[in-house]
């Protein structure tokens, strides 16, 4: 089986949204951010997928998700191919 991987940067903050679906702690916007994001990746990618964390040791960078800066992980949203 293979696989076509897809790799963001994505604040820290949003990894148990994405990864648990448990928002705790986001705001409305920002869940609203995330959804809407997530929704286009899977769109871009026009098939079903996971999202899974690469690493998660956090790096200052820009977020995927907000477009700003802030602590970052990366995370792979993997494709059946």
């Amino acid at each position: 089986m293979k696989f076509e991987e897809y790799e963001y940067q994505i604040g820290e903050h949003f990894l148990s949204a994405l990864i648990d679906a448990d928002a705790t702690g986001l705001s409305d916007e920002e869940e609203a951010e995330l959804d809407d994001w997530e929704h286009s990746v899977r769109e871009e990618h026009g098939a079903e997928g996971s999202f899974i964390v690469q690493d998660d040791d956090t790096d200052y960078g820009t977020c995927d998700i907000t477009g700003m800066g802030s602590d970052v992980c990366r995370v792979v949203y993997m494709v059946q191919s």
